[in-house]
């Protein structure tokens, strides 16, 4: 049975290159006008494409008698027409309860995990839906009225990852003619003709409105701007992959939990265009969350004000993520990440203390710590004479991030590792009259606030020797030409160790920079 736009529609599979010579397709059949008109042009065009045909009707079993009439009918087609049916039946207005959500909403989820299930199992290539243009007008107005910009404005496209749909060049008018024309039956699902969702409302009064009062080609423009829509989408989409390696402190992998989190430059977002600005918001969101369903305008918006915002505000986004400004680098990543986080920096980690050096100790230490990168750092501390320890050197110190050195007179009591607390200080000067807070030296320093209980400190009290990480030592502990004894500390990383002849000696990260 050749139907009259059975050559439109094969044009239409040729130029979208929806279909492949072996491919195994699985027509979304429940039964209605269009996926009948579906499966009979795919079966015709299957003749002479060479790709297998498979149908698969979902019972929801929301219309009682209605539905259970409906599955019949698709086997008896399946059967009159020799295709392969199968069948999935779930009492969704149950799971709709369950997962208190709409009973469309639940429909659409259990019809989607079946179909999923289905290609799983059976290896299916392409899924068909019989989506038309009446629905693609339908898709681009109801997403322009919520705001939904160019992507949804751009409404269905031909291909979607292994979903086609054949069918959004014809109108449903014309495929309800031509089925009558054949003389081919379907079944009618009354919950269409009901008034109780939004795109119902659309499909049933505003479009018949517009064509009957506006423009009788409504639909067909509708669906012609939808086309133009993912021109400029895919440009948007072309063009922002090209800026991404300008714009990511590190390009991430698949996944980013594995990955840890996403971060931008500040910078690069503000020099962006306004419309890809939004595109990027689009893309980090999406490609932390790992799907884009309900990501909308409002979240893009508001990952686009936290960049314009002031240094470590923090914003919560769909999908258990979180997002924040830290300086000039914007992140996001999950939430489970940031209770590591908190787990490793909260009490535990304040009170993660490891004493090192006593002050009537003679023997030497070693202690081995891991910084905010997870590398392993050895520190080790021991006591010398000043003048034998600098006599090679014509008793002059030396300037190494990795070395330090410290008047030993000037140690009263037990030196320790730990994070930093609260009413931690350096010294600005010898005599101790000018101190900085170590909280403001690490803002100053613009080491993120999630980041700053994680960096090891050396301190005596509440008096802080050494911040490795920053490269900064307590004036209160510098060595003068009345120094006697001194604590020699060297810091060098496991790989530094293994390999002592290629050394680099790097500080813990956090920030770097001279002793000032």
């Amino acid at each position: 049975m050749k139907l009259e736009s059975y050559h439109e529609m094969k044009a239409f599979c040729d130029k979208n290159k929806l279909l492949q010579p072996g491919d195994r397709v699985l027509v979304a059949f429940s039964g209605g006008a269009d996926s009948v008109y579906l499966t009979i042009a795919l079966q015709e065009l299957s003749k002479e494409w060479d790709f297998a045909l498979e149908l698969l009707h979902v019972n929801h079993q929301i219309r009682g008698e209605e539905a259970e009439r409906d599955e019949e009918f698709c086997r008896t087609f399946a059967e009159q027409q020799g295709l392969k049916l199968h069948v999935c039946s779930g009492d969704v207005p149950k799971m709709g309860q369950e997962q208190k959500c709409s009973l469309e909403e639940a429909a659409r989820k259990y019809r989607y995990q079946c179909i999923e299930e289905l290609v799983e199992r059976e290896g299916f290539d392409r899924v068909a839906v019989a989506h038309h243009q009446d629905d693609q007008a339908e898709t681009v107005l109801f997403q322009m009225l919520r705001g939904s910009g160019v992507r949804g404005m751009g409404g269905m496209r031909p291909q979607h990852g292994i979903y086609i749909r054949p069918l959004l060049f014809l109108r449903h008018r014309d495929i309800v003619r031509e089925l009558g024309q054949c003389g081919q039956s379907w079944c009618e699902d009354s919950t269409n003709q009901e008034e109780d969702c939004s795109r119902n409302k659309i499909r049933l009064t505003i479009l018949p409105m517009l064509e009957e009062h506006i423009n009788s080609s409504a639909s067909a423009h509708l669906a012609r701007t939808a086309q133009q829509m993912q021109e400029v989408q895919s440009f948007l989409e072309e063009e922002l992959t090209k800026r991404l390696p300008e714009i990511m402190v590190e390009m991430p992998g698949q996944d980013v939990k594995e990955d840890g989190q996403l971060t931008a430059r500040i910078e690069a977002i503000q020099k962006l265009p306004g419309a890809l600005q939004m595109e990027w918001a689009h893309w980090m969101i999406t490609k932390a969350a790992g799907r884009s369903r309900d990501i909308s305008m409002r979240h893009m918006e508001a990952l686009l004000e936290l960049a314009q915002g002031e240094t470590g505000k923090r914003l919560d986004l769909p999908y258990g993520l979180c997002a924040g400004r830290d300086y000039d680098c914007l992140w996001i990543r999950h939430k489970d990440q940031n209770a590591d986080v908190a787990a490793n920096t909260g009490e535990e980690s304040a009170g993660a203390r490891t004493p090192c050096w006593k002050k009537d100790q003679t023997e030497p230490v070693n202690i081995v710590l891991t910084g905010m990168d997870g590398v392993s750092r050895t520190f080790f501390l021991r006591r010398e004479n000043f003048l034998t320890a600098f006599e090679h050197n014509e008793r002059k110190i030396p300037k190494n991030n990795c070395t330090k050195w410290f008047d030993y007179a000037k140690i009263c009591g037990m030196l320790e590792f730990r994070h930093p607390a609260e009413g931690d200080f350096l010294w600005l000067d010898v005599q101790g009259t000018l101190r900085k807070p170590l909280n403001r030296l690490l803002i100053d320093r613009h080491i993120p606030r999630d980041k700053r209980k994680q960096i090891w400190i050396l301190a005596e009290g509440s008096h802080v020797l050494w911040v490795p990480a920053l490269d900064r030592v307590s004036a209160g502990y510098y060595i003068s030409d009345r120094t006697e004894e001194i604590l020699c500390i060297n810091m060098i990383t496991e790989s530094e160790k293994k390999d002592e002849r290629n050394s680099t000696c790097n500080v813990l990260p956090g920030a770097g920079g001279e002793q000032n």
